[in-house]
């Protein structure tokens, strides 16, 4: 049932029940347009639109990068069925970027296109600078000692920025690592 049918049928009870008075319509009306344009402005998608949904609408293409995904840190440390043996979760995968991109946002793209769960703290949206990577492939920051999670690398270095707010350029190599810590343990 749609919303205006709803309203359609809330009006034809109200007429029924001899709640004729004008306010109650205007109430039905406003409701009816609240909810219209909430389904409107909202973005809804299935899981399974977001993961192997279309690829991003990129702007003009302005290169390729290359990512991988890795928890070797961790190989051999619990049973978990989300830790591969070889410690590879993503291999190294080429991307297309354009002028905007960032190293969060082929993150987020590769999760889409490979179905790898990825959880963020912080801002979201168009202004994800300052996302913080709590967890990717059900491993999480903490999970294995106080100085554990996931940190990137850029061309085999830790940015002093966040992933949000990495510009990436042509030929550009992202890790994104598990680390037990703070990132002493991946070199």
């Amino acid at each position: 049932v749609s919303a205006a049918g709803l309203g359609l049928i809330v009006c034809l009870v109200l007429v029924f029940t001899k709640k004729t008075h004008f306010k109650n319509y205007l109430t039905v009306i406003l409701a009816v347009a609240a909810v219209i344009a909430f389904v409107q402005l909202t973005n809804f998608s299935a899981a399974g639109d977001y993961y192997h949904g279309k690829d991003k609408e990129k702007g003009a293409i302005i290169g390729a990068v290359t990512m991988t995904i890795r928890c070797d840190t961790i190989v051999g440390k619990s049973d978990s069925s989300y830790i591969p043996a070889d410690g590879v979760i993503l291999p190294v995968t080429e991307f297309d970027i354009d002028e905007s991109d960032t190293a969060y946002d082929i993150l987020i793209e590769a999760a889409q296109k490979f179905d790898i769960k990825v959880e963020n703290d912080g801002s979201a949206g168009g202004a994800h600078g300052m996302t913080y990577i709590a967890g990717i492939n059900y491993l999480y920051e903490l999970q294995f000692g106080d100085l554990s999670g996931w940190i990137y690398h850029v061309n085999g270095k830790a940015p002093s920025v966040g992933c949000g707010e990495f510009a990436l350029s042509d030929g550009d190599m992202i890790e994104w690592l598990y680390t037990c810590e703070l990132g002493y343990d991946l070199d």
